[in-house]
């Protein structure tokens, strides 16, 4: 439990400036380690395991299954063109990087869904700290940090998996688009993308998003800036 401990107390520091939140991100933190050592879990098939309720999201195209469950932990990028009350940022990408959460899609997804807030939680330079639960999130035949998000050159959202050894990656474009279910301000739309290039996969959902939004205006901002956000990401192939 020595490691389970450390990871706790360096959650706390990690999420100091939220300290609101904290009681409830630790809390979280140690059910889900708790969880995890109980069932020592060591293979996390997929093929039974379904797409959650995915709001006004069409479902995935026939004759696909389910491949990867990740939590992307990133920022989303905005530009405001003038320091303006009455301009709107406009979005011009967002990178992330993807953990491999198949087991608790497996096994227990409600408590998934509120792992994506306490990812949210940390920094994105402490994941490789957190990847210290990875053999116990993840399949153990993956890396706990599965791949990046991020955006080409021809602005395509794009996936790649290969740091788990295989060859799966996509381009994608958005498909379907749907509000958050909790109407916030503040966590950025559900998706839908479906592949334009790359192999292995061609669908991926973009769901139970925590941050990311953009403030309403570009008042006092000029330039792009960086919004932190975390979401699941459904892959089928």
């Amino acid at each position: 439990m020595l490691f389970i401990n450390l990871l706790l107390f360096y959650l706390a520091i990690l999420c100091a400036e939220a300290s609101p939140a904290l009681p409830y991100l630790v809390t979280m933190f140690s059910q889900i380690s708790h969880y995890l050592d109980n069932v020592h879990l060591s293979n996390c098939p997929l093929a039974k395991t379904n797409l959650p309720p995915h709001g006004s999201l069409p479902g995935p195209s026939p004759g696909l299954s389910l491949k990867y469950v990740t939590v992307g932990r990133g920022t989303q990028s905005y530009t405001c063109k003038e320091d303006s009350s009455t301009t709107v940022p406009q979005s011009v990408g967002a990178v992330a990087t993807l953990l491999d959460v198949s087991c608790l899609a497996t096994f227990n997804p409600a408590l998934l869904h509120n792992f994506t807030p306490v990812v949210k939680a940390v920094q994105s330079e402490a994941l490789p700290f957190l990847a210290v639960l990875g053999t116990q999130l993840s399949s153990s035949s993956t890396k706990f940090i599965l791949g990046k998000h991020q955006f080409n050159a021809a602005g395509q959202p794009t996936f790649d998996l290969r740091l788990a050894g295989g060859s799966d990656w996509m381009a994608t474009k958005r498909a379907a688009s749907s509000d958050a279910p909790d109407h916030s301000t503040v966590n950025v739309p559900w998706l839908k993308l479906t592949s334009v290039s790359g192999t292995g996969i061609k669908e991926v959902y973009r769901l139970h998003t925590v941050g990311g939004q953009p403030p309403t205006n570009c008042q006092k901002r000029k330039g792009t800036f960086q919004v932190d956000y975390a979401a699941e990401y459904w892959f089928y192939g």
